[in-house]
């Protein structure tokens, strides 16, 4: 196999890439060349009647020539889509693993550093690349549940809201 038939072999996805299996260049590489000699042989006899039948012949060879590469576009394109799809679902199924681990670390009321650290990964990861536009709401549901809490005891304590004025130099004083 030289010349077009090996590199239509390679680019049909050889290479074990999800391209077409190798054997089916192969047999198609094989059909356009018994399309060839079957159309040397019929241009061989001199009536008006062969001719027609070759120039047929080499019209539908190379057609199948076009069918064959049309298919392996095809496929490959096929390919990188389930590609695409499969590192979306993969993102999404990490960006969950890690919002399960966060959000439960976060809600840890006896471990304050490990609680901490739970709040940091799920701010790190609403600003992830990792994380899809439509996930961002259980990001900001699970904030709102360990923080709504929290804010709401803070409140509670005498004292404890000090408000703020800014006077006209922009320094702000205790009210």
């Amino acid at each position: 196999m030289r010349g077009w038939a090996m590199t239509a072999l390679m680019q049909t996805g050889a290479g074990g890439d999800g391209g077409a299996p190798w054997w089916l260049a192969v047999l198609l590489a094989l059909i356009a060349l018994g399309g060839v000699v079957t159309s040397a042989l019929l241009v061989r006899r001199s009536s008006k009647e062969s001719t027609a039948i070759a120039e047929l012949t080499v019209r539908l060879t190379r057609r199948n020539a076009m069918d064959t590469t049309n298919n392996a576009i095809l496929t490959r394109l096929d390919g990188r889509l389930g590609a695409v799809e499969l590192d979306r679902w993969r993102r999404r199924e990490e960006t969950m693993r890690m919002l399960r681990w966060a959000s439960e670390s976060a809600a840890d009321e006896e471990n304050t550093t490990l609680a901490g650290v739970g709040l940091a990964a799920l701010e790190a990861l609403g600003d992830s690349e990792l994380l899809q536009a439509e996930d961002q709401v259980f990001i900001d549901k699970v904030l709102d549940a360990v923080l709504d809490p929290a804010i709401s005891q803070y409140h509670e304590i005498p004292g404890a809201v000090e408000v703020v004025q800014e006077d006209e130099e922009g320094t702000g004083h205790g009210g």
